[in-house]
């Protein structure tokens, strides 16, 4: 009986080792969002500059413009597993209220969604 001697090329097998247990899918779309969101609050932070911008509308502009790039960073730092882990204790420790705040929002998007 003949033995297979297979073993994996490493430079195949190198992608998988590098991913954590987060799916590659999600770590993209953060990246995009938060891309986005940082685009958005330069263009902003940039028309709040501008001479012909009103002064109250530059200031809330700005304002704006800051807490935009403050979602970006927290889209870019936020772990999802920390927060499945999170939730998972919650519903440990409270199932009634779970059930119920669950319970709430499926009505909820359920009535927004007949909506349309």
């Amino acid at each position: 009986m003949k033995v297979d001697s297979w073993s994996p090329n490493t430079a195949e097998t190198a992608p998988m080792e590098k991913r954590s247990s987060k799916p590659f899918g999600f770590e993209s779309v953060k990246d995009i969002v938060a891309d986005q969101l940082q685009t958005i609050a330069e263009t902003i932070g940039n028309k709040a500059k501008s001479p012909e911008a009103q002064p109250d509308v530059a200031r809330y502009s700005k304002h704006a413009s800051e807490l935009l790039g403050q979602s970006a960073d927290y889209v870019r730092e936020f772990d999802y597993t920390e927060a499945k882990d999170r939730v998972q204790e919650y519903v440990k420790k409270s199932p009634g209220w779970s059930l119920l705040i669950a319970g709430a929002a499926g009505l909820i998007l359920g009535a927004l969604l007949r909506r349309r």
